[in-house]
């Protein structure tokens, strides 16, 4: 039996982010982690739940921007950074075993992470900071000098997760080889982004190509000499790395209206030339959002003298970008070495987004209508093919789906099906997707041109005859026992032998409550390729789902 687990309705844009530093025993291979084969950091980014979708090999270090964020390796250290629902500590023992067969061994790690937008979605190792801190302690018992922290009101805004391990370095080790120079990051994590500027990172009609976004919303301009590498997802969605001098940066946007989020990240930059206050204000008005999270840290061994961590000028605000206020501000000396500080900031109030506050509602309607057109022709057609294959599976049970309450006309296309189990709302957005309407809930429904006289709209129904018509086998609870029992009791009494599906439609219905109480003015969209399934699309039609 395989019971699926149905994906979380809103995408977790705040990422994960673990840097792993290496020393080199004899006999160790002198390209250090580089020497690692495209299959097996395919195998590592496997293990963390995400793939390698781009990579790009500098002189310093390699690249890979992933389908949840980004990888660079070093010589002796890696970064790995993913958001979503990735399981990003699960990839530390291959990590380490990987490294041990190249003749390395840990000498620091640092673990980071804003909070999460939807916590509960997390897997188990992210479920808590208590959690990922036992991982991390477990992982790298050898590194003594543990220590966890989390800076910032725990009342306003985004917190700032730290755990950092490493092993002191006595007097013999550092004048045989003296510490590396300090390490300077910077760190933003934006959430609440103005729908104009997010508008910029939906592939609409007007998408030409991924340089062409990259310009257009600023992003190039903030650091204009370095090499980026960027991509834009489908339907939204954008991550960039970039190099410039050997520092590494990168940028990573969800920008989907109600959990939008936006990060930037700059490492190994030179506090003596870079204006960070400058570079924090012109990322603030690329993406103008409501809060900002900035972390700025520096890693080095226990003991080292590493200066100021550049936090200090953010005590004045004239420091600040323009419109914002600091509400928080943390600072924190890690027992591994090093520092951080973290500030968290808001736009005041009665600041205008980008000057033009009337026209952003309008603005941000035009963006998600503009994406949701690109899969509306794909969605139909899926949905047609679908129902043509299938007459629905629900527990085992085959069921007439596409039999009763409709003309003969219709009855097989996307909207035949779900005009006789949906809401009126949904009705709509299925006559918009075919007259090729350019936002959400489009015009007026208007009946097929190919439908009989008689074949109108049945609705809105209840879910429970929705429930009913499809054959639903009601069980007392959603847990594994009770659908093992109900695939048992399938198996025993049809002498089922292939492999069959149980699909629970009251997960649809407690994940469609979970929607509405978080994201009330957001309307889910269910992309039909996923499961083409007609009970399953006559069950998210009765709960308000568009497609």
């Amino acid at each position: 039996m395989c019971v699926a687990a149905l994906p979380c309705p809103a995408f977790e844009g705040s990422e994960k982010r673990i840097s792993v530093s290496f020393s080199s025993r004899a006999g160790a291979v002198g390209a250090g982690l580089r020497a690692l084969t495209r299959a097996e950091l395919d195998a590592l980014m496997d293990s963390a739940a995400c793939l390698i979708v781009s990579a790009r090999h500098h002189a310093s270090h390699d690249a890979y921007v992933l389908s949840e964020s980004s990888c660079f390796v070093y010589p002796d250290r890696i970064v790995v950074k993913t958001c979503g629902t990735t399981r990003l500590l699960a990839c530390v023992p291959l990590l380490l075993r990987l490294a041990a067969g190249l003749g390395l061994e840990p000498a620091a790690v640092k673990y980071s992470r804003a909070s999460f937008l939807f916590p509960a979605a997390q897997p188990e190792e992210h479920a808590s900071f208590e959690a990922e801190t036992a991982v991390l302690r477990a992982a790298f018992a050898a590194l003594p000098l543990a220590s966890a922290y989390v800076l910032g009101d725990a009342l306003a805004g985004l917190q700032w997760h730290v755990f950092a391990a490493g092993v002191a370095r006595g007097a013999a080790a550092v004048a045989q080889a003296p510490p590396p120079p300090p390490l300077h990051t910077l760190e933003l994590c934006m959430t609440g982004l103005c729908p104009r500027k997010a508008a910029n990172f939906f592939r609409t009609e007007a998408f030409v190509d991924s340089r062409r976004v990259t310009c257009d919303s600023g992003i190039q301009d903030l650091l204009p000499k370095a090499e980026i590498d960027d991509y834009v997802f489908e339907p939204c969605g954008y991550s960039m790395n970039a190099v410039e001098a050997g520092s590494f940066s990168t940028i990573h946007i969800t920008p989907e209206d109600g959990f939008s989020y936006a990060s930037f990240e700059l490492c190994g930059y030179d506090p003596a030339t870079m204006d960070v206050p400058d570079l924090v204000a012109r990322v603030a008005a690329v993406f103008r959002p409501r809060h900002m999270a900035v972390a700025l840290s520096v890693d080095a061994p226990a003991g080292a003298c590493v200066g100021d961590v550049d936090g200090a000028t953010w005590r004045a605000r004239r420091s600040l970008p323009a419109g914002y206020a600091c509400h928080a501000g943390s600072f924190q000396e890690l027992r591994a070495g090093g520092h951080v500080a973290f500030f968290g900031l808001d736009l005041e109030e009665g600041e205008a987004f980008d000057g033009q506050a009337e026209d952003l509602p309008h603005a941000a309607d035009e963006a998600l209508g503009a994406a949701g057109q690109l899969q509306a022709d794909c969605a139909a057609k899926a949905m047609e093919l679908a129902l043509e294959a299938t007459a629905g599976v629900l527990g085992g049970h085959a069921v007439a789906a596409c039999d009763a309450g409709a003309g003969s006309s219709d009855g097989g296309s996307p909207r035949g099906v779900v005009s006789r189990d949906t809401l009126s709302s949904v009705l709509t957005d299925l006559d918009s997707l075919g007259e090729g309407a350019g936002e959400w809930g489009g015009g007026r429904a208007t009946p097929s041109s190919t439908a009989s006289e008689d074949a109108r709209p049945v609705g809105p129904r209840p879910l429970g005859e929705v429930l009913a018509l499809h054959g639903a086998h009601p069980l007392p609870d959603g847990s594994r026992a009770s659908l093992d029992a109900h695939a048992a009791a399938l198996i025993a009494s049809r002498g089922l032998e292939d492999t069959f599906y149980v699909i629970d439609l009251g997960l649809l219905a407690r994940l469609a409550l979970d929607w509405r109480a978080a994201l009330p003015r957001v309307a889910p969209c269910y992309a039909v390729k996923a499961l083409p399934d007609a009970a399953v699309l006559a069950t998210l039609a009765a709960l308000g789902a568009r497609f």
